[in-house]
């Protein structure tokens, strides 16, 4: 796939954009798997497709000038598409040792009572029945997802403006440095992301 001086392929990125210009090849072992069930798929507005759960990425990132080498950093793939974004979205993943992983997600869309899901390199955790079952809490900085609990400090997300193809707003904001506690699980520098229709107080958009 190609956008402007951007190239993205099955095994590298490529690209520049405002001062910043990076060269990433990744290896992934993990097969894909998708968050919203086949059940779902005839009422949902948004799709989520993990296409390569746990990465190995080498290269650099160079911003301003400044250039950022890779060797086998962790990392995690994925892709959303669809005609709107959910209401509300709580999301997760931890890349662990010896390609092992972990992540969930909590959302509320249209048409369908809140759903939550988690998964691990294992598969996914729960089924299509008990997605509507499993336990969440979600706000701005913490998501906890059946057994896992995932924070972070306010000051370390960065905040983003989305648009659904009609235009209405989204705002999105992302951390990479919160703490995942659960099961035999005490994991720093995991991403966290909260997203809403509605802006946080105090939590500016950057983007």
């Amino acid at each position: 796939m190609e956008i402007g001086p951007g190239r993205l392929t099955d095994t590298e990125a490529t690209g520049e954009v405002d001062g910043a210009r990076w060269e990433l090849r990744f290896a992934a072992e993990q097969r894909p798997f998708e968050y919203t069930r086949p059940v779902m798929r005839p009422l949902a507005s948004t799709r989520v497709v993990v296409a390569k759960p746990s990465l190995a990425i080498s290269g650099f990132v160079e911003l301003d000038g400044a250039r950022h080498e890779l060797d086998a950093a962790a990392g995690q793939q994925a892709h959303l598409f669809g005609r709107r974004h959910a209401d509300r979205w709580g999301w997760f993943h931890a890349t662990l040792p010896e390609g092992r992983w972990v992540e969930g997600l909590v959302a509320k869309v249209p048409s369908l009572p809140q759903i939550a899901l988690h998964a691990t390199e294992r598969g996914a955790a729960n089924g299509a029945v008990e997605v509507f079952r499993t336990h969440a809490e979600l706000a701005p900085g913490r998501a906890a997802i059946g057994p896992y609990v995932v924070e972070a400090a306010r000051d370390d997300f960065v905040g983003v403006t989305y648009h659904d193809p009609s235009g209405a707003e989204v705002f999105c904001y992302h951390t990479e440095k919160a703490i995942l506690r659960g099961p035999a699980l005490d994991v720093q520098d995991v991403a966290l992301e909260y997203g809403s229709r509605e802006r946080v107080d105090g939590w500016p958009a950057s983007l």
